[in-house]
């Protein structure tokens, strides 16, 4: 995800403390992002998003693991159900997936 970012800043050349400053998101965040120790939230994803002009899923389509065929084309199928999205809907997205990866499984009904 940071690997976006970093490209972005150096398209429009910026700086990640000008980013800072324009947002409001605290400059310690980039570095501690670049890091690995933090990835931004769906609202700072949102920020980012709105400020680059790139839709929320840019920062979402990169840092997807290398899968299998089946894996990958399940992987493309759910960004290309994003597109179109409104940022209220992408958030909720983002905050399933979020929920799923932390382990929160859903029960299962029927």
């Amino acid at each position: 995800m940071y690997r976006r970012f970093e490209k972005l800043l150096a398209e429009r050349n910026i700086s990640a403390y000008r980013v800072a400053k324009d947002t409001g998101i605290p400059q310690p965040f980039f570095s501690e992002w670049k890091k690995g120790k933090y990835n931004p939230g769906a609202e700072r994803l949102l920020v980012l998003a709105k400020y680059f002009g790139v839709p929320m899923e840019y920062f979402l389509e990169q840092d997807a693991p290398q899968a299998g065929k089946d894996e990958n084309a399940a992987a493309q199928q759910l960004v290309w159900m994003t597109r179109g999205l409104d940022d209220y809907d992408l958030q909720r997205m983002y905050d399933f997936a979020a929920g799923i990866r932390a382990g929160h499984k859903l029960e299962k009904t029927g």
